[in-house]
């Protein structure tokens, strides 16, 4: 029987997506993603309808009341030592700040999720020195005024756990449903046979092994990535004229909603994303598809607004906010210039901590091939479209930069991760544009860049799964073949996802195969 690739390639990506998601989230120490505790707390206080719990530990004013003033200035200065009012750092008071107190139910509390950070990456004995609370516990969470809505649905799953390792990895399966299914969607809407093969290729460069690394995590910025390739990747399909499928207004709403919904700043990529493709689009065109499908657009562009609109409403109620006039902004970006050099890596792959690479060798194999795509997406573009194109990489440096003069105020260096939704338009777009001109491109080259991108990427995902598996078995300088010494061991053992993923890798490279056979049939 013959296949379809028609259906073949959006069902092999899905596929990948799956078995790598559930090789990340199962294998991965529990509470070894970043600030993967604190997230856990929060998860399970907005599972019971508690989205901003209540006020943690008396703070600096509490105290100083409690001190009083009719002390004498040392016996102050010791008290308040005592009690933790002394001098901290700009890091300490930005998540005092951002503290909340949530009750975790009785048999999920856990003292020691993340310890294998302070313990020389013993992952496996300091968790098994933890332990729980047979009874209902108040617990803290210093991400506790972050915006609750991509949190509900995790910490309804963890509820019904009956030990907190169960708990945490229910939670991540979660966040993977919501942030693989998106970046799912996002390919069923770029995909097209007659003539989307070539905007996989963007789609591929896009999904780095950090964005899978993300979703398969408990925290909210894998929604936010995948929300952001969602949302960009159908408001590209939109564009390109008539023949848009109705899913890309299912998409461009699911996507545009958890983006705007899921931190802080996903109402403005919201905005970024939705300008810079119009820009690319042109006036024109982007009026003629409101005007084929008024209706969806009316529909899509209220679900998008009221998330948005919902986010900024938290955002100004309960967070709080750094310094931003405009000279604290303005003297943050001459410093902010200093954390460029460090985006590229992050942005394709840096675990853990922020502290587990990958060799030198996949990162290069990746801005390999960006590198292709974007120079190939010129080559064929027009001119307005190359003018476009290469004013994106600027936009996303000015981006970065306003990014980190705001967000160094809190004390904290800025990540790939918070300028990601905008910076994954680059090789979308790129994508899209080849797609259009694909004609320009010799049918060899077009497969050929089309079969680079799948087997390429499918090697740097195995290369970033199992570098993160060495760290956290046998340490960041244990052996590279660690299956069989490895002093953490995750569910049904080394070996059984080691196949897990090899087989992910060889759906990527068939996804791939697939798609350039259908470039072939259309030539």
């Amino acid at each position: 029987m013959r296949d379809h690739p028609d259906r073949m390639v959006p069902a092999l990506i899905a596929l990948f997506l799956a078995l790598i998601g559930t090789a990340w989230a199962l294998t991965n120490p529990p509470g070894a993603g970043p600030d993967e505790g604190a997230h856990y707390v929060k998860a399970l206080g907005a599972g019971a309808g508690h989205l901003y719990g209540s006020k943690p530990a008396p703070g600096r004013a509490e105290i100083q009341a409690l001190v009083g003033t009719k002390r004498s200035s040392e016996e102050r200065a010791k008290l308040e030592a005592f009690l933790g009012a002394g001098t901290v750092s700009a890091q300490t008071q930005w998540q005092r700040l951002t503290s909340r107190e949530f009750t975790v139910p009785a048999g999920l509390s856990f003292n020691a999720f993340g310890c294998g950070r302070w313990k020389n990456d013993d992952w496996g004995r300091c968790l098994d020195e933890g332990t729980s609370s047979s009874e209902a516990t108040d617990r803290s969470s210093y991400v506790g005024t972050y915006q609750p809505y991509v949190y509900i649905a995790s910490g309804l799953v963890m509820r019904r756990a009956g030990d907190p390792f169960t708990a945490l990895r229910l939670g991540r399966l979660a966040n993977a449903a919501l942030s693989l299914g998106l970046l799912l969607l996002a390919a069923i809407v770029l995909w097209d046979r007659s003539r989307g093969a070539l905007s996989l290729a963007g789609l591929i460069v896009a999904i780095t092994p950090m964005v899978v690394f993300f979703a398969a995590n408990l925290n909210p910025t894998g929604p936010e990535l995948a929300g952001a390739v969602c949302f960009a990747a159908a408001l590209l399909r939109l564009a390109r004229g008539s023949d848009a499928p109705p899913v890309a207004w299912v998409a461009c709403a699911a996507g545009g909603s958890v983006l705007g919904l899921s931190r802080s700043l996903g109402p403005g990529f919201v905005v970024l994303l939705l300008a810079a493709v119009a820009l690319l689009a042109g006036r024109g065109r982007a009026v003629a598809v409101l005007r084929q499908a008024p209706r969806a657009a009316a529909v899509t562009t209220a679900t998008v607004a009221a998330a948005c609109v919902a986010g900024l409403v938290w955002e100004l109620r309960y967070q709080p906010h750094v310094p931003h006039s405009p000279g604290r902004i303005l003297d943050g970006v001459g410093p902010s210039f200093d954390v460029l050099p460090r985006m590229p890596k992050e942005a394709v792959g840096v675990f853990g901590a922020l502290d587990t690479f990958m060799p030198l060798g996949p990162y290069l194999i990746w801005w390999l091939m960006l590198a292709l795509l974007v120079g190939a997406a010129l080559w064929v573009g027009r001119g307005s479209e190359r003018a476009w194109l290469l004013a994106l990489p600027a936009a996303i440096v000015v981006v970065t930069l306003g990014t980190s003069a705001v967000y160094r105020q809190t004390g904290f260096a800025l990540q790939a991760r918070y300028v990601l939704p905008f910076a994954l338009l680059l090789p979308l777009a790129a994508g899209e544009l080849l797609q259009r001109h694909g004609e320009r491109l010799r049918p060899a080259h077009a497969r050929g860049l089309l079969l680079g991108a799948a087997g390429g990427a499918a090697a740097v995902h195995v290369v970033a799964w199992y570098a993160n598996g060495r760290r956290v078995s046998v340490g960041r300088d244990g052996d590279w073949l660690f299956a069989s010494q490895a002093d953490w061991v995750p569910p049904l053992g080394w070996w059984t996802w080691i196949a897990v993923v090899a087989v992910a890798a060889a759906v990527y490279v068939v996804a791939g195969v697939k798609a350039a056979r259908a470039i072939a049939a259309t030539r």
